[in-house]
């Protein structure tokens, strides 16, 4: 193969799969009004790879290229820039059927919101982490109403310095104080919240206040997966304790895998049940927040040692609910649940972010593709008609329901891919274009 032939593939494979979808849409989902990026980036990234501008000491990677052949790579540029403008948000009809005045119902018969079943926080913490990324990436006000409306929910929901999670139809709840998983989930959205720079500022405010007087609850929080929700908000928030709290819930979590994992079990506990990954994701975040190295190894160790568990050629297969996967037996098969894809998800495009190893990208691709296909079933999950998401992967067949949990993880998994896709992070350990140049 000729040098410049060689040259050719090597540029192809750099502005294709990695730094094109980096810099031509440079515009962060989460803040529509974050237009002046787009400029300077394309400036940076076209001073390196299409010309060595303005005394550049790297050479241009198009060195030696055939003038015809970068014409061909700038013209296949345009084409996947086209192509990430065309893709479109998931169908959102379902999640306003599943809304009304109050909040999103937790339950429904088939596609019919069931009200007897009334409304969870949990699943409105959840809703509001949704509607925020609709916002984000569009602008719309139809999404912020129903971030106002989730957001809220979450305040009706705080009693004291917690949250109290099951509501009937008629707007009582049914207990003073819900779970610490739903208090967990209430810090992770309300961080979220919080933190969008694109958000008016009344919305934030109202985040930012219920942070603070709900964050001494994180004092009282024992179990690893509440404590990991909060790790993840808190992050997102960093206002007053925040820090204190986030290094204490990370210390108790990475000591509760210093407790149980083995060299053949790496593992927070001696059960993987559900919502794992939220726990090796919570570890990537503390070492993203602290610098702590034994994080990241325990993040890493635990998400690998998950996936393992998972994955079978190609397929998710998440631990199911009926048995679990105790140490030392066999993973349950069924019933597999949607909020386990999305989880799963999210862990490994951190894990990408950190590390830039293509194969937690692709783990995150195939979570997505459970939702739509790619499952032990080979039926998505999915409703053409509604764009609701079925309950889950059965013994028998599917669950015909379509349940507030089942629809916003997947929303929140489509969008948070999309939004991926559309802005493509460079990883921490991608090398610069310049580095590139030089090495070429």
């Amino acid at each position: 193969m000729k040098r410049s032939e060689f040259r050719v593939l090597q540029l192809l494979h750099e502005v294709t799969v990695k730094p094109v979808l980096f810099f031509i849409t440079a515009i962060d989902p989460a803040d529509p009004t974050n237009g002046g990026g787009r400029r300077e980036r394309r400036e940076k990234y076209e001073s390196t790879i299409f010309g060595g501008r303005r005394g550049d000491a790297a050479p241009p990677l198009t060195d030696g290229i055939p003038k015809h052949s970068i014409r061909h790579i700038v013209t296949l540029v345009k084409g996947v820039r086209q192509i990430m403008k065309n893709l479109k948000l998931p169908n959102d009809a379902y999640v306003f059927r599943l809304t009304d005045d109050t909040g999103m119902f937790q339950h429904a018969r088939r596609a019919v919101p069931d009200p007897s079943e009334g409304y969870t926080t949990d699943d409105n913490a959840r809703a509001l982490i949704m509607a925020l990324q609709l916002f984000g990436m569009t602008g719309k006000q139809k999404y912020l109403d129903l971030a106002v409306r989730y957001l809220g929910f979450l305040a009706y929901a705080k009693n004291g310095a917690w949250f109290r999670n099951f509501m009937d139809y008629d707007r009582r709840f049914t207990e003073e104080r819900g779970s610490e998983e739903c208090f967990g989930r209430c810090i992770a959205a309300l961080g979220f919240a919080a933190s969008r720079p694109g958000l008016p500022e009344e919305i934030r405010g109202v985040a930012d206040d219920l942070l603070r007087q709900t964050v001494s609850g994180c004092g009282e929080l024992t179990h690893l997966r509440a404590e990991a929700y909060a790790v993840i908000g808190l992050n997102d928030w960093k206002g007053d304790h925040s820090r204190e709290f986030a290094v204490r819930l990370a210390a108790e979590i990475s000591d509760a895998y210093g407790r149980r994992a083995a060299p053949d079990w790496k593992w927070f506990e001696d059960e993987i049940n559900y919502c794992n990954a939220v726990l090796p994701w919570a570890m990537l975040i503390a070492h993203e927040a602290t610098g702590e190295k034994k994080y990241l190894r325990i993040g890493m160790e635990s998400l690998d040692f998950l996936l393992d568990a998972t994955f079978a050629d190609g397929i998710f297969r998440p631990v199911g609910c009926n048995g679990w996967f105790p140490k030392g037996q066999k993973a349950a098969e069924f019933d597999q649940q949607p909020v386990e894809a999305c989880g799963t998800l999210l862990a490994c495009l951190k894990a990408y972010e950190l590390t830039g190893k293509d194969v937690y990208r692709d783990r995150a691709s195939q979570c997505l593709g459970w939702y739509t296909g790619r499952n032990i079933r080979k039926v998505s999950l999915i409703d053409p008609e509604t764009g609701g998401c079925l309950d889950g992967i059965t013994s028998g067949s599917l669950n015909p329901n379509e349940g507030a949990e089942s629809l916003v993880c997947w929303m929140i998994a489509s969008l948070a891919w999309l939004a991926f896709s559309k802005s493509m992070p460079r990883p921490s350990v991608y090398a610069e274009p310049a580095a590139v140049a030089a090495r070429i």
